[in-house]
């Protein structure tokens, strides 16, 4: 057998001393050398286990000793360091619970986290001692980590200098962020990193730090990537003093179904909780201001957009009466904001619209009080009509209304002025059309019309059929006339010689004759005598005699002859004549009657 302990051979008996021998010259192993190790091979056999290779550990193999370069510490098993075993590790083959006590390993009252199966767990159980991680740097040893039991604090350290402090109510971070190298996850509670405080009330600035966030960077619920920045909840972005400057090198966005609020912590609700509010207590931070400052003629403005598309940045033609923008005013009410007290709409107002022809309207609306609802008071259409439907135009005072269809059409606080170069096209007019019937329309007009200066005149107008007019008739010498006619000089009734002051009338409806009878209450009697002198061979003188005659033309008694010259130009008429001869008599019988009349009364008084 190898390795087996035996006597050596001197012979072939062995005395007693031989036998008894302990200097090592009666017994030796079975191929010994220096180191063997001598153990139980068996219950009656000792045998020798050759010394092993350098750094090499002792262990059980197969339930006898053997030689191992690289041992393993099975799980569950402890291994203690100090004289009162007063460290331990120890590898973990199941979970252990969170603030669970383990015998020799987690003592007293543990305030330890969960640990999950087969880690490695090492504990300081017999004093609070402290632990330390130095290495060697060209000879000296520096200081890496540092964890005090006693006084509750770990540190990171860089060299020996000291980087990070962490303890029970947070931490701290020293020097430059270089000095860490590249961080791929950081999660800090509470702690501040250059005063940066995070997850705390206050918060400050993070000087000169760059994160490189190819992985998620998450403080508390936010989240960091490379290019967003995620709040988990609601959060807030403060200063401890001064403005908040962005200065991003493109556009801010902000997307569709949230918003902003300036002056507040959260939206207030009017007709709609809108995404974008300013709210504020005085002038200042209750107003907008937008303002353009270039070396040009443009001006800042507010844009409004309708689409009947439901997908942003797609086009869909609008329609007729839909809403392109509006200003709505709200009043609190006591109640809520809700009350939509004024609205200014513009709203399209064409019934084909197409790509760049597209007609609209302005669209006033108000509530009047007195429990009235909103309605509307004003409406420019998109043809430039003004319609006023619930209210007055008033323009009391100075206001004047100029310039209305053309220049000089005017209405002032003197009077108002129709003026044009258009005969015929100068008028006023009152029309009642009944159900949109032209049959039962009735037209009040004041209008000019006629040639050279034209005639001013008053037309009245029942379904364009009978129309009666009246006015100064500038084709025959001013005359003031009434005609049945839409213009004077044509079938006219009435006529008063303005600068005789004869008036006439046409007794037969002749029309462009022109006959007339006198009214009686002229001195039909002195008109005879004018005609009597107006006959060739009266005393009178020719231009005295041709006075007369002019007289008797302007009544219709008379008429001058085609010839211009000669004693027989002038011609009488004769239906004229008779109506006066029988005014004259009429005239004279009365005045007979009333002198028979005086003389009676005469004579009854006894005279």
């Amino acid at each position: 057998m190898a390795n087996e302990f035996k006597h050596k051979t001197v012979g072939t008996v062995l005395t007693q001393a031989e036998w008894e021998a302990t200097d090592g010259t009666s017994h030796q192993l079975d191929s010994q050398a220096t180191g063997d190790i001598i153990y139980a091979s068996s219950s009656t056999v000792l045998s020798r286990l050759g010394i092993g290779s350098t750094n090499g550990f002792l262990v059980v193999a197969s339930g006898l000793p053997a030689w191992d370069t690289s041992p393993t510490v099975t799980d569950d098993l402890t291994f203690n360091l100090g004289t009162g075993n007063d460290v331990v590790l120890l590898n973990r083959s199941s979970i252990l619970a969170a603030n669970t006590a383990l015998s020799n390993v987690m003592i007293g009252t543990p305030v330890t986290p969960a640990v999950a199966a087969n880690s490695l767990l090492v504990s300081n159980v017999t004093a609070s001692g402290d632990y330390l991680l130095a290495l060697n740097n060209g000879g000296n040893s520096q200081a890496w980590h540092w964890v005090d039991s006693s006084a509750g604090t770990q540190t990171l350290f860089a060299a020996g200098v000291q980087r990070i402090l962490l303890n029970s109510t947070g931490g701290s971070f020293t020097g430059t962020w270089s000095d860490l190298g590249t961080v791929t996850t950081v999660d800090i509670n509470g702690g501040s990193i250059d005063g940066a405080a995070i997850g705390a009330a206050s918060h400050s600035t993070i000087k000169g730090t760059t994160i490189d966030a190819t992985t998620d960077f998450t403080i508390g619920s936010t989240v960091i990537t490379d290019d967003d920045i995620t709040f988990g909840a609601a959060a807030d972005i403060q200063t401890s003093s001064g403005a908040l400057t962005l200065s991003p090198t493109t556009d801010v966005l902000i997307e569709n179904g949230t918003g902003l609020v300036v002056g507040h912590t959260a939206q207030i609700t009017t007709g709609v909780a809108a995404e974008f509010q300013v709210l504020g207590t005085g002038q200042v931070d209750g107003t907008i201001t937008i303002g353009r400052f270039s070396n040009d003629a443009g001006g800042p403005s507010i844009d409004f957009v309708k689409s009947l598309n439901t997908t942003i940045g797609s086009n869909t033609i609008v329609t007729d009466d839909d809403v392109l923008g509006r200003l709505v005013a709200y009043a609190d009410d006591g109640t809520d904001y809700a009350n939509a007290a004024a609205i200014f709409q513009i709203e399209v107002d064409d019934g084909s619209p197409a790509e760049n022809d597209i007609g609209t309207a302005f669209v006033w609306r108000a509530q009047p009080g007195g429990a009235g609802s909103l309605r509307e008071v004003l409406r420019i259409t998109g043809s430039g009509d003004l319609s006023v439907p619930n209210g007055d135009i008033d323009m009391n005072g100075t206001g004047d209304l100029l310039n209305v269809g053309a220049a000089g059409n005017d209405w002032t606080t003197y009077g108002l002025e129709v003026r044009g170069s258009y005969p015929g096209r100068e008028y006023i007019s009152v029309t009642n059309e009944l159900s949109g019937n032209p049959a039962a329309t009735a037209r009040l007009s004041m209008s000019v019309n006629g040639s050279g200066a034209g005639d001013p005149y008053i037309a009245f107008d029942i379904a364009a059929t009978q129309i009666v007019s009246l006015g100064l008739d500038n084709d025959a010498d001013d005359n003031f006339t009434i005609s049945d006619n839409a213009t004077l000089g044509t079938n006219d009734r009435l006529r008063l010689v303005t600068t005789t002051g004869v008036l006439s009338v046409d007794g037969d409806g002749g029309g462009s004759d022109d006959p007339v009878s006198l009214f009686d209450d002229y001195d039909d009697v002195a008109e005879l005598r004018r005609y009597q002198l107006a006959i060739p061979g009266s005393p009178i003188t020719i231009a005295e005699r041709d006075e007369n005659r002019q007289r008797l033309v302007e009544m219709g008694v008379g008429e001058w002859a085609v010839q211009e010259s000669g004693p027989d130009r002038w011609m009488m008429r004769v239906q004229p004549l008779t109506r006066l001869l029988a005014g004259g008599i009429y005239q004279n019988r009365e005045r007979m009657v009333s002198i028979e009349e005086r003389l009676a009364a005469l004579e009854a008084k006894g005279g």
